[in-house]
């Protein structure tokens, strides 16, 4: 076949194809071009989700009749000019949008000028007068109409309509002071009234309704950009990237800022979640190119660093002041646990003939009477949750790592005398042997016992203390969680999630120095391919403190090491620095996954029993340390169950 130049009509279909893919992508057209005639309201109707009607009504400046024809001509716009491509305000610029719509469909624009109201027929370019008192409607008939290979690809009514809806609350989310009406097939989808960012990101719950309930809301201006954040608490994640982000008022998708999120909640959230956030972002227009993608959904930063440096700083610092919250999702699983087994529970007594009486109280008759072992109930609990709190298994190998040169016999804490009705040893649960080395045990609660004598070496324990953040200590249950309780609520403590995130914060503010030199260098044995790995990637190991020389093909030289691993077995960390190194991570997250690591080691461990003067120190280092409501993992360390819903578990009014 010879080269040949295109028709006309199809070199407009191709191009109309890259523009419009689905309806949604035309109502994003026409609401972006009423945003941008200053519409302070806008209605979109539809029928058949866009595929027979699309109508959208503002009340924006209007269009003078000798533009009209002009509107609908290819790359014929209002809002650009030669001198205007890196310097864009408005959504809409390039003069595509409906030239497109009109090759596809048919469609005609109603539109007042001054008071003086025309329409057009794209597809005969006739204009008449129109009763139009105010603003533009286009109505777009038979979409895709002339492309039957589009109409085939559509998805289901409800996907469509779907998209759509999406398109519209994340517009609706970045324009509060507009007015939007969706209406399909006559019903009306949405209906949001001109508010405040704030009110209208409550109205619209577009990431459900416990984000709202669990969010920062954060205003920063600094070296010419101004943001402002919506950030979900770190206990509360996704399994995917849903964030929403918004440059300039234009909804997109950006891997720049996506990315610099998630390592803002690096040290908060679970491995593969990611946070949940909106981020408005206003920056200098010549700073951000918008015209890098078809449907303007993708942008390009002038300095990609300054960005990462604005988003970093405001994120982590209003992280750090909301460091002992966990959402109110966490308890609310909780919850929706425990009336599964309340309602299982009462399955059973009505099964076996119980009664409940006029308080709603349940019980099992005297001759039916069963015996429940706690460790069953326990077994139960942990079956019927994905509230895994055991984050480690006893039988691990531990780092051997030691945080004070003061490090005493476990005999001082021990044999401490405690005042009459306070038993040293709590006394809920079986103290049970520790399946690692003594060393170990006593590693895991030195730490807590140090702090005990710092600061009760020559006080006794008087009344109970009273934790503004926590509360007051009750009990400690299965030598794994720590009961405390408020005025309102009830707070249950995962003892090892606690103190993993204390050691870990505690780490990584102790250091005074990158490394420090070994008076005598330590050979250390290892595989071909570790020996390779830690070759390749000397210079980032230096940036740590870490110097590490190759000797041979299957062992090195330690020359240096960071000085809080000095009491690290060398082999081990050397073993756990390379399996990092694998995963291509920079220098810095690297020695915070290796703190994260040896802390998780470190912790107390489950099943292990505490004294009460341990409790109330760890309490105390919860209240003062930051981060305290999530563990290294982003597990949450404590659930506050509010005494209003535990009445309710109880059917109490």
């Amino acid at each position: 076949m010879k080269i040949q130049v295109l028709p006309i009509e199809i070199i407009n279909e191709i191009a109309a194809g890259e523009i419009l893919e689905k309806p949604a992508n035309a109502v994003k057209e026409l609401v972006e071009n009423a945003i941008d005639a200053g519409s302070t309201s806008i209605k979109i109707e539809l029928e058949e989700v866009g595929r027979n009607l699309i109508r959208v009504t503002d009340n924006g400046l209007g269009i003078p009749k000798e533009d009209l024809p002009l509107a609908i001509e290819k790359h014929a716009t209002s809002k650009l000019n030669t001198k205007d491509l890196y310097d864009i305000n408005y959504l809409g610029f390039r003069g595509e949008a409906l030239h497109s719509i009109a090759v596809t469909s048919e469609m005609k624009i109603a539109s007042c000028f001054n008071g003086d109201g025309y329409v057009i027929d794209a597809q005969t370019k006739e204009i008449k007068p129109h009763h139009i008192k105010c603003g533009t409607v286009v109505e777009v008939r038979k979409l895709f109409h002339n492309i039957p290979n589009k109409l085939r690809f559509l998805r289901s009514e409800k996907t469509e309509l779907s998209s759509i809806t999406e398109l519209l609350n994340r517009l609706a989310l970045v324009n509060p002071s507009i007015a939007f009406e969706l209406i399909s097939n006559g019903r009306q989808v949405l209906d949001y009234q001109a508010t405040t960012p704030l009110k209208r990101m409550e109205q619209l719950k577009v990431l459900g309704k416990e984000f709202v309930e669990n969010m920062i809301h954060i205003k920063h201006t600094n070296d010419g950009i101004s943001g402002e954040l919506f950030l979900g608490l770190p206990t509360l994640t996704q399994k995917k990237n849903n964030s929403l982000i918004f440059v300039n008022g234009r909804p997109v998708k950006d891997g720049l800022i996506s990315s610099v999120m998630r390592h803002a909640y690096n040290d908060y959230i679970p491995k593969n979640t990611y946070p949940i956030a909106v981020v408005f972002i206003r920056i200098q227009n010549n700073d951000v190119d918008v015209n890098i993608h078809p449907n303007k959904s993708e942008v390009k930063f002038r300095d990609p660093q300054v960005i990462r440096k604005f988003l970093l700083s405001v994120t982590s610092k209003n992280l750090t002041q909301c460091s002992h919250s966990t959402s109110t999702t966490v308890a609310n699983r909780a919850f929706e646990r425990f009336n599964q087994l309340v309602e299982k529970q009462s399955n059973f007594h009505n099964e076996t003939g119980s009664k409940i009486t006029r308080n709603h109280s349940l019980y099992l008759p005297e001759e039916r009477k069963v015996t429940v072992q706690p460790e069953e109930c326990a077994k139960q609990f942990e079956h019927k949750t994905n509230l895994d709190f055991d984050h480690t298994q006893n039988n691990q190998e531990p780092f051997h790592f030691s945080t004070d040169p003061l490090e005493e016999s476990l005999s001082m804490i021990n044999n401490k005398k405690t005042p009459d009705g306070y038993p040293n040893k709590l006394p809920l649960g079986q103290q049970q042997s520790p399946s690692s080395s003594s060393l170990h045990e006593k590693q895991n609660t030195s730490f807590l016992q140090q702090q005990v004598r710092k600061t009760n070496r020559c006080e006794q324990l008087q009344d109970e203390k009273h934790f503004e953040t926590f509360g007051k200590f009750k009990c400690q249950i299965h030598g794994t969680f720590i009961i405390t309780e408020t005025e309102n609520e009830m707070i249950i403590i995962d003892q090892h999630a606690a103190h993993e995130r204390i050691l870990y914060e505690q780490m990584k503010n102790s250091i005074t120095s990158p490394g420090q030199n070994l008076l005598i260098a330590e050979f250390i044995p290892l595989s071909e391919r570790v020996v390779e790995i830690l070759s390749l990637n000397g210079e980032k190991l230096k940036e740590i403190g870490l110097v590490v020389e190759r000797v041979s093909h299957c062992a090195v030289m330690v020359n240096s090491l960071p000085e809080v691993f000095k009491n690290t077995p060398t082999n081990e960390l050397i073993e756990e620095v390379a399996s990092l190194l694998e995963e291509d991570i920079e220098p810095r997250t690297l020695l915070e996954r290796i703190y994260a690591n040896i802390a998780c080691k470190r912790a107390i461990k489950a099943n292990h029993n505490l004294t009460r003067e341990e409790i109330e120190e760890l309490l105390k280092l919860m209240e003062n340390i930051p981060h305290t409501g999530q563990c290294n993992h982003g597990r949450p360390t404590h659930i506050r169950l509010p005494r209003k819903e535990i009445e309710k578990l109880f059917l109490r009014s």
